[in-house]
């Protein structure tokens, strides 16, 4: 009987060991996959130092199909429209800029709402790239739309477009050139039009002020040698 209890308690003593190896485990994974999301931002940051020390607050449309031709002032502040892929409908008030680089709608119309702030989305505009980030599971939810082909996840966008990716199952950071793929000029802006869990945003970036051209110097001024004095020939004496 005294055997018998000894055994059981060894099996227990086991079980809660595995229990506790296995959740020791799970987070360390996870700590381990931050760090080196994180350790990858610090090298991707110092690679890029010298775009990124010029960058500056983008703008993020959210909740809006984009529309070549319409421009970014139209697209904040048109009427309300129904996203065609979900049941997401906008508020019928107008989108207003919160803070430098960011619109949300003055009121929140759906849950998906609160989701969508709660990734802390964020947008900068280099010379020659825009940075978007985002945190929490939802940012590996975003695709990029393709005119009238289907949205393209990220996770299937080829290297040959030109993004630069960093991400798991905590955050999202993306790099993509102002010639990459599915960027549009319009007007003085370059426009990403994308989806995040079907429903339409666009990341917008104004096109960097081109440096003032550089004063050309006149030429010098050429020396001109002054003709030779005319020597005249003496007079004969009579």
């Amino acid at each position: 009987m005294s055997n018998r209890m000894i055994h059981t308690g060894k099996r227990k003593s086991v079980g809660v060991f595995l229990a506790a190896a296995v959740i020791l485990t799970c987070y360390f994974a996870q700590t381990i996959d931050c760090y080196r999301l994180k350790k990858t931002e610090r090298r991707e940051e110092r690679k890029y130092a010298d775009t990124t020390n010029g960058f500056q607050e983008g703008t993020i449309v959210f909740g809006r199909e984009f529309e070549k031709g319409s421009g970014l002032d139209s697209q904040v502040t048109d009427g309300t429209k129904k996203s065609s892929s979900n049941t997401y409908e906008e508020d019928e008030a107008a989108y207003q800029g919160d803070f430098a680089g960011w619109m949300s709608p003055t009121q929140v119309a759906s849950p998906k709402d609160s989701s969508w702030m709660s990734m802390s989305p964020s947008l900068q505009c280099g010379l020659g790239r825009m940075k978007f980030r985002a945190v929490e599971p939802g940012a590996s939810q975003f695709a990029v739309e393709q005119g009238n082909a289907p949205p393209m996840p990220l996770s299937q966008v080829p290297s040959t477009c030109g993004y630069n990716m960093q991400r798991n199952s905590h955050a999202l950071e993306m790099l993509v050139p102002y010639d990459g793929c599915n960027m549009i000029q319009e007007g003085g802006s370059y426009v990403l039009p994308m989806r995040w869990q079907g429903i339409p945003l666009s990341l917008w970036c104004s096109k960097p002020a081109s440096p003032p051209a550089a004063p050309t110097a006149a030429p010098p001024a050429s020396k001109t040698t002054p003709p030779p004095f005319p020597c005249s020939s003496d007079a004969s004496i009579p």
